[in-house]
């Protein structure tokens, strides 16, 4: 295999009332030590933000575990009222911005989720509060819009993103229906532009959903892992890859050998792999991703052992 599982963090919140690291997004603070920020559940199933501190090349165990949240959910009525989880970081103008999925409560379905951005203060650990939007739903994504990561290409800012725009019933229950599109922009706040590319759609008739798409850039390629589901062989997310030579045309090879990271036959990880977040230190690459119950169980860690070509 080339990706190797290197450990898992089974409880990163010693809290009765917040458990699981939905979504993992890394920050590096110095040299070998990154923070994670993750989705931490309440008795309600809403996600706040937390975040704790590993050592890349020592990962045997997490640090500076905030038991409470260092961004908390919306009051009533804002786009991320029933829920918060990051989604991407990205430098700005010599300021540090995490980006975020937020959900709310609709009338008929489960819910509805949009996307923000909130600006990070690595020395005082604060995420600075941001009621707005940067991309919600329109006419495109008709449903919700959400779990985007931003990446420059050239001159321009490319946003891969998940877009629902629909629901079917699936097995008895109204399911929503998403994949990746991409828009472009000359910032990272204004998002109007949608880029006349395919983006990542489905491969068959039997897949319905697309998610948290993460992208690096390595020997004069754009390498993307997100999570797909069907409802034939995997109905819980299995891992999907796809390759780009420009950003904006992506060929699907998720049986490459760039993504041989699947399910354990046991344990915290036995029914579902979801929610990669990969990125680079030095000269290697590392996954971030949940496994069963969409981050109930923790998160993990995987180091990718070869070449990416």
């Amino acid at each position: 295999m080339t990706w190797q599982k290197i450990n898992h963090f089974s409880k990163p919140i010693n809290n009765k009332f917040f458990f699981g690291a939905r979504a993992p997004v890394p920050i590096k603070i110095k040299n070998d030590i990154y923070r994670v920020f993750f989705g931490g559940f309440d008795k309600q199933q809403r996600c706040s933000i937390f975040c704790a501190d590993i050592n890349i090349n020592e990962p045997s165990k997490m640090f500076n575990i905030k038991n409470k949240p260092v961004y908390k959910y919306g009051k009533k009525g804002y786009f991320d009222d029933n829920g918060i989880i990051p989604s991407d970081t990205i430098k700005y103008k010599n300021k540090n911005y995490l980006i975020t999925s937020g959900f709310s409560v609709k009338n008929k379905f489960y819910f509805d989720a949009a996307s923000g951005i909130l600006q990070y203060d690595i020395k005082k650990n604060i995420l600075k509060r941001n009621n707005g939007t940067i991309l919600d739903r329109n006419s495109v994504d008709c449903c919700w819009a959400a779990s985007p990561t931003i990446k420059k290409i050239k001159k321009k800012y490319f946003m891969f993103y998940v877009s629902c725009f629909g629901y079917k019933e699936i097995k008895g229950k109204y399911t929503p229906i998403y994949d990746i599109k991409i828009r472009t922009s000359d910032n990272i706040f204004d998002w109007s532009k949608i880029e006349n590319a395919k983006g990542i759609f489905f491969k068959n008739k039997n897949e319905f959903a697309l998610a948290r798409p993460t992208i690096i850039f390595e020997n004069k390629k754009f390498h993307m892992w997100f999570c797909y589901r069907d409802t034939k062989k995997n109905f819980n997310y299995r891992l999907g890859y796809a390759y780009s030579k420009n950003g904006v045309d992506w060929k699907r090879d998720d049986f490459s050998n760039k993504n041989d990271l699947t399910i354990s036959k046991s344990g915290w990880d036995s029914d579902m792999i979801c929610y990669p977040y990969v990125f680079k230190h030095k000269n290697n690459i590392f996954m971030l991703y949940n496994g069963n119950g969409y981050g109930r169980t923790g998160f993990g860690l995987a180091k990718f052992k070869g070449d990416l070509i």
